[in-house]
């Protein structure tokens, strides 16, 4: 999500970052599925946003239990948790982009 953020904030065509991101090492299964409805600011629910950000404070709560960091998984839900304050709780987790614009001063798109 950042990465489009950043393209489009560059000008870049979202479009074709989202293929040649695709084609390369930043290929995933997320990236398929999330990164055209965040460009779009789609977020019909697949996976709610309160539910997933439920999921990573578990995944924290092991990782704090074990000693293991888990830093990625700490900004993950403070997106998530932007993102529930911004009134999509109920909506798809993509909408985690919207923070991140917040945080850009941009929106996708504009």
């Amino acid at each position: 999500m950042q990465a489009l953020v950043l393209a489009d904030a560059a000008g870049a065509n979202l479009d074709a970052t989202l293929k040649i991101m695709a084609s390369g090492s930043a290929a995933s299964t997320m990236l398929t599925l999330k990164g055209q409805p965040m460009a779009d600011h789609d977020f019909t629910p697949l996976f709610k946003t309160e539910h997933m950000l439920k999921d990573v404070r578990l995944g924290l709560e092991e990782a704090q239990r074990v000693g293991a960091p888990f830093s990625t998984a700490a900004l993950a839900r403070d997106a998530l948790a932007a993102a529930c304050a911004r009134g999509h709780a109920q909506a798809d987790f993509a909408s985690m982009v919207e923070p991140v614009e917040g945080a850009a001063g941009t929106r996708i798109g504009d």
